[in-house]
């Protein structure tokens, strides 16, 4: 990997650990070339979380920017089928470890509102939150 991905990917990571909404999270970066499915790679994952939030669900992310109370815990539905045509590693991570990766995605939806948030026109009254939640729906559609 070049100096400057590797430069990158740090910044990346110093920026997740400031944008992270749960305390003592620890983030890991490997260097490998050859990424396997045992081992995590926390601030790319959150970054195509982020990435994958802000291409598919921004009217969602839009909606709860516009929503007046910041103290609520609002849901973000996502269909588990999407992420699989999008990304397979991270969906099946997400499959095999949902109780580990729902949190990096939660925390994923916050860092997209941020991104939604700073883009609003002025003439919209957006509200930062806090609590923004992944809901995943796996539908079993019959022939």
């Amino acid at each position: 990997m070049d100096t400057l991905k590797l430069n990158k990917r740090l910044i990346i990571c110093k920026n997740l650990k400031l944008l992270c909404s749960r305390p003592n999270t620890t983030f890991t970066l490997n260097l490998n070339s050859q990424p396997s499915m045992e081992t995590e790679y926390v601030p790319v994952h959150l970054e195509s979380l982020a990435a994958f939030l802000i291409r598919h669900h921004s009217d969602q992310l839009r909606s709860i920017t516009l929503s007046p109370d910041p103290k609520l815990h609002y849901p973000l539905y996502i269909d588990y089928a999407e992420l699989m045509d999008e990304d397979p590693p991270l969906a099946h991570l997400i499959f095999s470890k949902p109780t580990h990766y729902l949190r990096f995605f939660d925390d994923a939806a916050v860092w997209a509102h941020k991104i939604i948030f700073d883009k609003l026109k002025v003439s919209e009254k957006g509200v930062e939150k806090k609590f923004i939640h992944v809901r995943i729906s796996i539908g079993w559609f019959s022939a």
